[in-house]
């Protein structure tokens, strides 16, 4: 192709010319895929053809050609030239090429079984302003049941266009397998998304929307692109199988769902598997409630399982306690999950389970507490006081101590040297039981955590008070609660920062984020590079580094300003 100065012309052409000239049968498979490109410059195009063997070689090249055109936009060409190469009368004999270039398109793989062997099709669909018509090749023809199956999918007030990239010579498409990933791909054609390289599915759809089971699946299974590659299937396919790959789904709605985590990067299949799992099962939800991403939460319809929690409270309402409680790392939970019960709820049950209610209230208070929602830490927190005054509390009247402090101080920026009267008596409480051996000292490291928050902000005068809250608590939590050391000590920094002694914060900083000693710029790299470890999900880290640099300008003048400045504004 170098005679016609086309040196800029993509790898994709060059190799089918190439081929076209030393080994045309080969060239075929390629032709019954979508192009990666633009159509090349027309003296190109006309190289191409040029070197076919056959008419029927041509025609599919043609079909390559077109697909290009459409699937780019790509109107730079002369279209009266164009529509002479296309040959699109063997294709749409009533449509224009300058209609198929103005409607948007989407190409994806279908799988069919022809003379007992599978073989992948690429379908092209095109949606334009229409009466809801499907509109389809005229060669090769759809079978009947594979245009009433493209039919269900049709949106309203549009018009389907439906070819695909084969021999005008095939036979017909037949069956109603196309059903499934043809409705995929007009959803995704309507959200402007690609089909995914790593994709295949098949099955019938009913006019509901359900997916019903079809033919051939260990033969169409032999189609995967790859160890990654996922294969949606109807959910009445589905069978003990060792591949994980396939997928099976009951609806048009589920299929999306999990089609949407390969669009967020999510490629795994057991990843995916258990999601879809996660989204239909509220044990496995509550269960596993804790290493669901958040993007979990936004690809997937939880109303259902929300609702199933919400009326079954007795059944369900232990696993939402611990979700709670294990969920220290998350920077928020959703909304519709926390406000699954309301005080009323909750004081229903405690006339029949006071331990689980008021448990409830405690771990409510903490996170919203953790919002800084105070309308609802007052409303959580006078019913877990009601709850008490009826019920024999130990362990849970300390929490309830420790919260209500937060509640009535941090929240509303209270913050100074007295302390509530319920505070003091349970820190006597909790000291004896931590002198007496009798508990691993948890509750008391919180509580002394809180004192060493509440003198921190307290001011300056009150450094000495900090640093003895900040040592009994890292007594009181000791080894086996040793990651809540980094927070507490956190504390201490904001403390020597507002002091003035920057040596001390600086030197403290560096040790408990295992950070090298006086080197800012590596502090930076090393903190962001790290931001995806569950470690330092913790706001601390990032917050005492702009918090270090802000009052220490000479710190930052000794980074790489331009690298620092990259992952500050990350």
């Amino acid at each position: 192709m170098n005679s016609d100065n086309c040196s800029s012309i993509h790898k994709h052409w060059k190799t089918l010319s190439t081929l076209l000239q030393r080994s045309p049968r080969l060239c075929n498979s390629l032709f019954k895929q979508p192009s990666p490109v633009p159509v090349p410059p027309l003296p190109c195009v006309q190289r191409l053809l040029k070197r076919c063997i056959s008419l029927q070689q041509k025609q599919l090249l043609q079909r390559h050609l077109l697909a290009a055109s459409i699937l780019f936009q790509d109107q730079n060409l002369h279209r009266q030239e164009l529509q002479k190469i296309y040959s699109l009368e063997d294709i749409f004999p009533d449509i224009e090429l300058v209609e198929l270039q103005s409607v948007s398109w989407i190409a994806f793989p279908i799988a069919v079984v022809k003379e007992r062997r599978a073989v992948k099709i690429t379908l092209l669909l095109g949606l334009k302003t229409g009466n809801g018509k499907c509109i389809v090749q005229n060669r090769p023809q759809f079978s009947k049941s594979s245009r009433e199956s493209l039919e269900l999918s049709v949106p309203d007030g549009k018009d389907l266009l439906v070819w695909t990239l084969q021999y005008e010579s095939d036979s017909p498409v037949t069956g109603h397998s196309l059903a499934l990933p043809s409705a995929l791909a007009i959803s995704f054609l309507q959200n402007k998304k690609k089909w995914p390289e790593q994709l295949l599915a098949t099955g019938e759809l009913t006019a509901g929307g359900q997916v019903r089971a079809v033919q051939d699946i260990q033969k169409k299974k032999l189609l995967l692109p790859g160890d990654s590659a996922l294969f949606l299937v109807p959910m009445e396919n589905n069978t003990p199988d060792s591949d994980k790959r396939v997928v099976p789904v009951q609806s048009i709605h589920e299929a999306i769902a999990v089609v949407n985590h390969l669009h967020q990067g999510i490629y795994d299949p057991q990843t995916i598997r258990l999601f879809q799992l996660a989204a239909q099962d509220a044990h496995i939800l509550l269960e596993r409630f804790n290493s669901l991403p958040i993007e979990f939460f936004v690809l997937h319809d939880l109303s259902t399982v929300y609702k199933k929690i919400r009326n079954n409270p007795d059944e369900y309402i232990g696993q939402l306690i611990s979700c709670f409680k294990e969920a220290k790392n998350r920077t928020q939970l959703p909304d519709e999950l926390m406000d699954l019960f309301v005080c009323d709820d909750i004081l229903k049950l405690a006339q029949r389970d006071q331990f689980t209610a008021i448990q409830f209230c405690l771990v409510q208070l903490a996170w919203q507490n953790h919002y800084g929602r105070t309308n609802k830490s007052r409303q959580w927190s006078s019913l877990a006081v009601t709850i008490a005054q009826s019920y024999e509390v130990k362990k849970e009247l300390t929490s309830l101590a420790n919260n209500d402090f937060i509640n009535t101080r941090f929240n509303r920026y209270d913050f100074r040297p007295e302390l509530p009267e319920l505070f003091k008596l349970r820190l006597e409480h909790e000291k004896q039981l931590h002198q007496l051996q009798e508990d691993d000292g948890k509750r008391l490291g919180a509580m002394y955590g809180t004192l060493a928050q509440n003198y921190g902000f307290c001011g300056p005068t009150y450094l000495t008070h900090l640093k003895e809250m900040t040592d009994k608590a890292m007594d009181a939590f000791g080894r086996r609660d040793a990651g809540e050391h980094s927070r507490i000590l956190s504390y201490l920094i904001y403390g020597f920062l507002d002091n003035d002694a920057f040596t001390e914060a600086n030197t403290l900083f560096c040790k408990v984020f295992s950070l090298p000693a006086d080197r800012p710029e590596s502090w930076i790299r090393k903190i962001f590079a790290g931001c995806e470890s569950e470690f330092f999900r913790l706001p601390f880290p990032i917050t005492l580094l702009c918090r270090l640099l802000a009052e220490q300008p000479e710190l930052l003048e000794r980074c790489s300003w331009k690298e620092s400045r990259q992952h500050l504004t990350r």
